[in-house]
């Protein structure tokens, strides 16, 4: 019987696994036909087995970690030097509004000054003429 033919006793719903599953229970096919080969001994080259191979896979990933580490890195550094710029730009706008509101108290103390010179002006001049 042909694997076409089996999935038509089936629902058109089932699984894929649940079609090899019932094939298997079944015996229209064998469970190492289905399954992935395992690995011999001489399929693994000899410098990835035992503790050579312990150590070579340590070399990598160190080599994977190292290579996150600097990213990670490098995405914090990128990350501090915008907070800095941010907190230097916040700075930068606090002095420039505290110069404009220091500025503004400057002209009305200069308008106030200049008012009261010339009221004073004004009283003295009929006070003099008056004596």
């Amino acid at each position: 019987m042909a694997t076409g033919e089996a999935s038509a006793e089936l629902p058109v719903t089932a699984w894929p696994a649940l079609v090899i599953a019932d094939q298997v229970r079944k015996g229209m096919i064998t469970a190492t036909e289905v399954l992935e080969a395992h690995l011999l001994d001489e399929d693994i080259p000899l410098a990835h087995r035992g503790m050579q191979g312990r150590v070579w896979r340590a070399k990598e990933g160190a080599a994977a970690n190292r290579k996150k580490m600097d990213a990670m890195r490098a995405r914090m550094k990128d990350l501090r030097a915008s907070r800095k710029a941010a907190k230097a730009d916040a700075k930068a706008q606090q002095a420039d509004a505290k110069a404009d509101e220091a500025k503004d108290a400057s002209v009305q103390a200069a308008e106030a000054i200049t008012h009261s010179v010339s009221v004073t002006d004004a009283g003295d001049g009929a006070a003099e003429g008056s004596d």
